[in-house]
């Protein structure tokens, strides 16, 4: 009788022990888990956070392309409208104003004829605005 008790009890600690293990093991896999999903979920914000920076770059990009194409346009455009050059009248335009023989005045000044000094004499202008 005393054997079987004792036989009984080693079978309750062995079961208590087996049973405690058990939730010792549980406990590590939810440990784990947590972990993983706390990685997933830094893994997660740290590429929500590199997609928002690409998509912020995207259309920085496009930003500038637009604007670049808009002055190329511009650009363009005042090209073709700030010279003309008619060769039948062997007459040229800049900006809507025909070139005429500089002022004598402007011709005569120092500074004009130190810096154009090889051309003096021969210079012609238009009132750009």
């Amino acid at each position: 009788d005393e054997v079987q008790q004792q036989q009984e009890a080693l079978r309750k600690r062995a079961i208590e022990e087996e049973q405690k293990q058990q939730k010792e093991e549980e406990k590590q896999e939810e440990e784990k888990e947590k972990k993983a999903v706390e990685k997933y979920k830094e893994k997660s914000k740290k590429y929500r956070q590199w997609k928002k920076q690409i998509e912020m770059v995207r259309k920085l990009r496009a930003e500038e392309k637009a604007i670049a194409e808009k002055e190329a346009k511009t650009g363009e455009d005042d090209l073709m409208c700030d010279l003309e050059i008619n060769v039948q009248l062997s007459q040229l335009t800049l900006r809507r104003s025909h070139l005429r023989a500089l002022d004598q005045c402007m011709a005569d000044d120092d500074d004009v004829q130190e810096v154009f000094a090889d051309v003096y004499g021969t210079m012609q202008c238009a009132d750009v605005e």
